[in-house]
């Protein structure tokens, strides 16, 4: 039994190193304790998979914005920059 103690998580603990483990590698023990804990634990479970998700949609936003930005200056905006920093 005492190591069934070894590896108790909470809630907290075991949101904050999933997310944690998506992004980067969080090391055998901490992943084991995840693990026991996620197949008890179906609401950590569900914050788990909402948070790949939200990860996902941010990365794909975030590449969206780099290969076409979400404005452009018109000509004659960029005419009138020119002229005021050039008098």
């Amino acid at each position: 039994m005492r190591w069934l103690k070894a590896i108790k998580y909470n809630c907290l603990e075991a949101q904050q190193n999933g997310v944690r483990n998506q992004h980067e590698y969080i090391g055998p023990v901490k992943w084991i304790k995840l693990k026991y804990h996620l197949v008890f634990c179906k609401l950590c479970k569900k914050f788990l998979a909402d948070a790949k998700k939200l990860d996902a949609v941010i990365e794909q936003h975030t590449n969206d914005l780099s290969h076409q930005p979400s404005f452009t200056l018109s000509p004659e905006e960029k005419d009138s920059i020119k002229k005021k920093l050039n008098p």
